[in-house]
């Protein structure tokens, strides 16, 4: 059988809507021995990078369609899960909100009301549909949908659906019910109403959409309709198989089927039990079965023609177990842990639990009935009480498997946070703080250009395995490639295990995308929220840091070409000349200041020590002014100068120069001088 690959494109991968889309898509490509991999990113972005074009066989988008138009230039097949799409561009898998949203409707109007509320985000395509079948049902009733009565949701949260109910209340419009777009939304629903004082479902009516775990706990138990958002996911991967394998496309939009679930928000109360069960004796073991699988799958339809213990392993043996009781064989539920393990891979919903331990029993009744019994035997409520225990254990126990999973979860997290805060830096290079998680095999690469600028690269900066600790691995791969598919531990671990891409982004910037493999079962929550964040942290410093050694260098360059520059003005300023055998000229230009005295008198003192000089004779030619200042310097020049036994000569004394340093009254009687530097050096020669 040939190996695919299937592309799931998502703004989001954690979450309970898109890990259970998610977890649909492996179940279908698994069985078909495929591979799922799973990328964090718009249909348009991986259309214009190219990413993994090579190796996905086709692709499945979900919610966002913005940019599939560029995708399909690709020519592969394209699913999309949650947002229409054009006939050209491929199929699309819908929750049926159209139906779902008019049941709703439709039992809120059974219970008498007729003014209704509406709450949801209106630019979404689900809600959108959902909004529509309200509309329709109120219409089709005489009843004008009141635009006042519709709550616009800002976003996709609880607070968002609350924010939307106190819209609706603050223009005073009476209703009697609300109908939420979402049982996110009506959780934020109760929420505003209590804080304005009314009950649900005492004084508002209210209904949800989806059905979600939290549905069943609120207070009081939400009604709402139920989709199953894995069966979406797989639903998209067989369409999408079968147009890879060489079949037909399915006309779109295909529907995944929804229910009424009826809980107590509006207005009803205890969980209803319907049967369809046979009163023939002969067959009511069989209709039994059927019965109780058709509920446990509820909203998906049950087709007949597949084997009832292939949807639900040990169904058949429960119903056996039942006979046998009744017909005085004593058999103990204890047997059937298996069973009811098994049916909690079709339900986890509480109401529909005690449903099918109520059809059970009233199956019992029934056949005892037949029999000619009116009082059940001990034995037979002795079974039925331990199915129903056997039922809650396995519920418990699958919900204490999902606890110790998160729990198991934050501690790596934890410990991951440890690791890395106890160092000064992230280690990127092996990537061996991931050890503590899920995480099984990694690989992070950077993006770079293309040496042809035609395509993205990517730079491998490290890749991590668990297997093998301090991997490392670099060079480039081209994103068409990216990752390699074929050389990972995937293909070794099974094909249950998913491939996942999620981007490394930052305010800063976009540094690249880092791919990976996680051992645990795909569920609303892992670690990599927390990994890319930390590596996008660190590659930040590291651009930070590099930025800084970068400008330290910068400076120290600046640093030393001014310390040059100051010791060449250093020097021109007060050049030394050994002109003869024991004199020394410098020769001074510009205006002497304080500072440059003290440094003429370091140079001087300096040059007389080094020269072994007998005169000096110190130039001031170029000196345009010689006042008080100057003149002290000359004469602490000349004292110095003495102390190591030279003597000092003033060459260069022009009239205006005699005349300043007169009119200071400056004597310079104990220093030698001369009009010219000719004039010095032959009074010196004839010495």
């Amino acid at each position: 059988m040939a190996e695919y690959t299937i592309g799931l494109l998502s703004h989001h991968l954690t979450g309970p809507f898109n890990s259970a889309v998610l977890s649909g898509i492996q179940r279908a490509v698994a069985e078909q021995h495929g591979h799922t991999l799973a990328i964090q990113l718009a249909a348009h972005e991986v259309a214009v990078s190219h990413l993994a074009e090579e190796l996905v066989d086709g692709w499945i988008v979900l919610v966002h369609a913005d940019g599939i138009d560029q995708l399909a230039k690709q020519g592969k097949p394209i699913v999309t899960i949650s947002t229409p799409t054009s006939d050209h561009n491929g199929t699309a898998i819908l929750p049926d909100n159209l139906h779902g949203a008019m049941a709703l409707v439709t039992h809120l109007l059974e219970h008498g009301h007729t003014q209704i509320a509406f709450v949801g985000y209106m630019v979404n395509q689900d809600f959108q549909q959902r909004y529509q079948g309200y509309c329709d049902v109120l219409l089709a009733h005489g009843i004008t949908p009141d635009p006042a009565l519709l709550g616009e949701c800002g976003g996709y949260r609880p607070e968002h659906g609350r924010a939307a109910i106190e819209q609706v209340l603050a223009t005073q419009k009476p209703f009697t019910a609300v109908v939420a777009a979402s049982d996110d939304y009506a959780i934020g629903v109760i929420a505003g109403l209590g804080a304005a004082g009314l009950r649900v479902p005492q004084d508002i009516a209210l209904v949800g959409f989806d059905d979600i775990d939290a549905a069943q706990y609120t207070n009081p138990p939400l009604t709402t309709v139920r989709q199953r958002f894995d069966m979406l996911g797989e639903y998209a991967a067989r369409a999408l198989l079968q147009q890879i394998a060489g079949g037909s496309r399915e006309q779109s939009p295909i529907y995944v089927p929804t229910s009424l679930v009826i809980r107590e928000s509006c207005g009803c109360f205890g969980a209803q039990i319907t049967s369809s069960q046979s009163q023939l004796v002969d067959n009511w073991m069989q209709e039994l079965i059927i019965d109780l699988v058709r509920s446990a799958m509820q909203p998906l339809a049950y087709d007949t023609a597949v084997p009832p213990d292939h949807m639900w392993p040990g169904i058949t043996w429960i119903v056996e177990c039942l006979a046998a009781n009744l017909a005085g064989e004593k058999q103990a539920a204890t047997d059937l842990s298996l069973a009811w393990q098994s049916l909690h891979q079709l339900t986890s919903d509480l109401h529909t639990l005690y449903q099918i331990g109520s059809i059970l029993e009233a199956a019992a009744h029934q056949q005892l009935s037949l029999q000619g019994q009116q009082l059940m035997p001990a034995q037979v409520a002795a079974f039925l009480v331990q199915c129903r225990l056997g039922m809650f254990r396995a519920y418990f126990a699958q919900s204490s498997v999902e606890v110790s999973r998160y729990r198991r979860l934050l501690e790596a997290e934890n410990q991951v946070m440890a690791d890395v805060l106890g160092t000064d830096q992230v280690d990127l290079n092996t990537m061996n703080w991931l050890r503590p998680t899920d995480i099984t095999w990694a690989m992070l690469g950077l993006w770079v250009a293309s040496p042809d600028n035609n395509h993205a690269m990517l730079q491998v900066r490290s890749t991590y395995s668990r297997e093998t600790p301090g991997l490392v691995s670099g060079g480039q791969i081209q994103t068409t490639a990216f990752p390699p598919i074929n050389d990972l531990p995937i293909t070794q671990h099974g094909f249950e295990h998913c491939l996942r891409i999620l981007p490394i982004r930052t305010p800063t910037r976009d540094w690249g995308l880092f791919a990976y493999i996680d051992s645990a079962v795909v569920t609303g929550y892992d670690s990599s929220v927390l990994v890319t964040a930390l590596i996008g942290m660190t590659l930040d410093q590291e651009q930070l840091l590099n930025a800084v050694r970068q400008s330290q260098a910068t400076l120290q360059l600046a640093y030393e070409q001014a310390r040059a520059l100051a010791d060449t003005v250093h020097e021109l300023g007060c050049p030394r000349i050994p002109l003869l055998p024991g004199v020394l000229l410098i020769p001074l230009i510009g205006a002497i200041n304080g500072r440059r005295a003290q440094q003429i008198i370091e140079r001087v003192l300096e040059g007389v020590s080094q020269e072994k000089a007998a005169w000096v004779l110190l130039d001031i030619t170029g000196v345009p002014l010689v006042d008080t200042h100057v003149a002290a310097a000359f004469i602490q020049i000349a004292r110095a100068v003495s102390l190591l036994g030279a003597r000092v000569i003033i060459v260069g004394v022009r009239p205006e120069i005699a005349q300043s340093i007169v009119s200071l009254g400056v004597d310079l009687n104990q220093i030698e001088t001369r009009p010219t530097l000719a004039a010095a050096v032959q009074a010196l020669i004839k010495r």
